[in-house]
């Protein structure tokens, strides 16, 4: 068996043009890559199709309600014509590779070499001598540089007097290294590469950066294949690329064929492309797609083509079109049942009304259930049905190619509120927009922790012109550390003053911060007391109130009534309200996409006070209340304050008896007047309850299975 080519033989000097590199494709140096180097691992692309396996959510129906639709075409079925629904794909031949023959001679890419078919003279006599030796005079005779490799061995004994061609002498070259076991290889390898699912234009381009200085790579479009003049050590690395970069793409994606058997194909393929962003899948009908959804439709055949990067999306458009092609989908009309699982069906029949118009009208408001229709009607008000003009069914559409949109079908939705589900009657093209629908908005609400600490902070030395001031002073060297912003010195503040007060305090902690700790550490551990630490879990967009307090009887009014023939025979009669007093927190949450959590907050604490500036007989409310709208990042703390209250009391002691005495009794008693100032404050802590239903799991699951294929793709 031959060992590899030993001898490397190259030309006087190196070519200035295009195969300035190449000192001798002669010298079986040129070569065609084998079909295993260029042709596409099928390995790998079963290896993406089957990436990132994913599991389908479904939703359970409750047990007790049936969905099942009422269809008019299964109550008068008719046979329908037996079809196969699935369409085969042709089998795709592989694409062939050629070979290319090795050139004879290397006179054209060694340059000054001596010509093919010029006449030397060759006298040799060798007895036994080493290979070494042979080589250089070869070369001499023949005109071209050399290198030998050490391990290069073997004798040769031959005697030889003739006039010869040089296209002879060097075969007879070529032979005697074969004989010995070696043969002539050139420093540079010439390769014809085929290309087979890119162009070979762009992949030229995309691999100059990684050639050698001197090397050419140049494309053959005619041939979609790469000529490549190259050193031999990076030849692999260039393969690995073009390997790579050569590959199937998007071609590999699984595929799917549908025939429609009931509607026309290009309608059904509008509906999907209005549908599946509903759902979260993107559709294109261009390539390269981006991650999309691809989907094509043959009128010819009544096919719809989709191609997707995962199967689960496939099963997901074949369950659509199933549900599309149906039988006289834009004209019969059926009842279906839909069972609320998250919202209210009230709730979900107004959502409805505002996207689907609707020629009749009928809603009866009663005391559980409402029905209703896309249109509006006044309140409580019965509207008596308007004939609704019957379409015939061949009609067509106004102008050519035009076609009805679903949103323009007939919807009559009736909410049952006491079963929390809609009975709808419409069309099954129209019922199938309208379930796409109801599953992006029947989902969870968002939902929002909401905790609140309402403290009464007694001022002292430290504390006399506020918390705000003592506080700006006590974290002045560690605003950076504990993450904390100031509402009232720092620009572009997030937080506004609350309404309620002309100068407070609103302050923002991130996430662990000790907020009552921070209040103890600035006003002192016993000057604060906790009046109320309440907590309550609110749905967005709803008002949340937490009223923890008494209800004290006001005197609104009173009149006499003159029953008896005497005046004393009079009754009085008062009108008395009830008024909430304590500690009463009202807060409304508005959740954004970004869990930021916008909150119309209303604090009041106020209590029933002794009336002292009337003869009035009811007490007097004394109260505090701060009212603002702020913005509070998820799993914050926002502190609101700056409601400063000053009480002043007072009280004598000393001799009892003594000092009662007029004049004297100043002189047996002491008078002490105490004042004491308190500060309100408010401590709000919000955080998002997330939850996630199954159609947004599918689409994020999808989007993140792309983003993992893109990774494997990526060169």
């Amino acid at each position: 068996m031959m060992n590899p080519a030993r001898v490397h033989c190259a030309g006087a000097r190196l070519a200035a043009a295009l195969l300035g590199l190449a000192l001798g494709v002669g010298l079986a140096g040129c070569r065609t890559p084998s079909s295993e180097a260029a042709a596409p691992v099928e390995a790998d692309v079963a290896r993406l199709n089957g990436a990132v396996p994913l599991l389908r959510s479904e939703v359970p129906l409750a047990e007790t309600l049936d969905e099942t639709p009422l269809r008019v075409s299964e109550l008068t079925p008719e046979r329908a014509p037996d079809v196969k629904e699935h369409f085969v794909f042709p089998d795709r031949p592989d694409a062939g590779q050629g070979t290319r023959p090795v050139g004879e001679y290397p006179e054209k890419l060694i340059k000054g070499m001596k010509g093919a078919d010029e006449v030397v003279q060759v006298k040799f006599n060798f007895d036994a001598a080493p290979l070494t030796e042979i080589v250089p005079l070869f070369a001499t005779l023949l005109s071209f540089s050399y290198l030998v490799d050490p391990s290069v061995k073997g004798a040769v004994t031959m005697t030889i007097d003739s006039e010869m061609k040089a296209r002879e002498v060097w075969d007879m070259f070529e032979h005697v290294l074969w004989l010995a076991g070696h043969e002539p290889l050139a420093n540079v390898e010439v390769m014809l590469i085929p290309i087979f699912y890119s162009k070979s234009a762009e992949l030229a381009g995309l691999l100059q950066p990684f050639i050698t200085p001197g090397a050419t790579l140049t494309a053959l479009p005619n041939y979609n294949s790469l000529l490549m003049v190259e050193a031999p050590a990076n030849v692999p690395k260039l393969l690995e690329i073009i390997k790579l970069l050569d590959n199937r793409g998007e071609a590999a994606w699984p595929h799917i064929a549908l025939r429609c058997q009931q509607v026309d194909v290009e309608t059904v393929q509008a509906d999907l492309e209005s549908i599946l962003p509903v759902i979260g899948l993107a559709v294109t009908r261009s390539t390269p797609s981006g991650g999309a959804v691809k989907i094509a439709s043959l009128p010819r055949l009544q096919v719809i083509v989709a191609s997707a990067a995962l199967r689960e999306v496939l099963d997901e458009v074949e369950r659509w079109v199933r549900m599309l092609d149906q039988q006289d989908t834009a004209e019969q009309e059926n009842v279906y049942f839909y069972n609320v699982r998250h919202s209210t069906s009230e709730h979900l029949s107004e959502a409805l009304s505002v996207f689907f118009d609707q020629s009749t009208t009928r809603a009866r408001k009663v005391s559980a259930s409402k029905s209703t229709s896309a249109k509006a009607t006044a309140a409580g008000a019965a509207t008596p049905a308007t004939p609704q003009t019957p379409r015939s069914p061949a009609a067509s559409p106004s102008e050519p190619g035009e076609s009805q949109s679903v949103f323009d079908t007939p919807l009559v939705v009736f909410a049952d509120g006491d079963q929390n589900r809609l009975t709808l009657r419409t069309t099954q093209r129209a019922y199938t927009m309208v379930r796409a629908l109801l599953e992006r908005l029947d989902v969870p609400p968002r939902q929002v922790v909401i905790s609140a600490i309402v403290a009464d902070i007694t001022l002292g030395k430290s504390t006399e012109f506020g918390v705000s001031y003592a506080a700006l002073d006590y974290y002045k060297d560690y605003t950076a550390k504990h993450a904390m912003i100031n509402a009232l010195t720092s620009t572009g503040a997030t937080f506004p003053q609350p309404k309620a007060v002309s100068s407070g305090l609103a302050l923002l902690f991130e996430k662990n911060e000790d907020t009552l700790g921070f209040l103890r550490a600035v006003a002192g551990r016993s000057n604060v007391r906790v009046l109320s630490a309440p907590q309550i879990t609110a749905t967005s967009d709803q008002e949340a109130v937490i009223n923890i307090g008494d209800r004290v009887p006001i005197i609104t009014g009173d009149y006499s009534d003159v029953s008896g023939t005497t005046a004393t025979d009079t009754t009085i009669h008062r009108n008395i309200e009830y008024q909430d007093t304590g500690v009463i927190l009202t807060v409304t949450p508005h959740v954004t996409a970004g869990n930021e959590v916008r909150l119309d907050v209303t604090q009041e604490v106020s209590d029933a006070v002794k009336t002292e500036s009337s003869d009035i007989d009811s007490p007097t409310i004394r109260s505090r209340k701060l009212a603002t709208t702020l913005v509070v990042p998820d799993g914050s703390t926002a502190l609101l304050g700056g409601l400063i209250r000053t009480r002043g009391e007072k009280s004598y002691s000393g001799v009892p008896l003594l000092m009662d005495l007029p004049l004297v009794g100043a002189a047996f008693r002491t008078n002490e007047i105490s004042q004491e100032r308190t500060e309100l404050l408010v401590l709000i802590t919000v955080n998002v309850v997330t939850n996630e239903s199954a159609i947004e799991s599918l689409a994020n699951r999808y989007r993140t299975a792309l983003e993992a294929i893109n990774r494997e793709l990526a060169p």
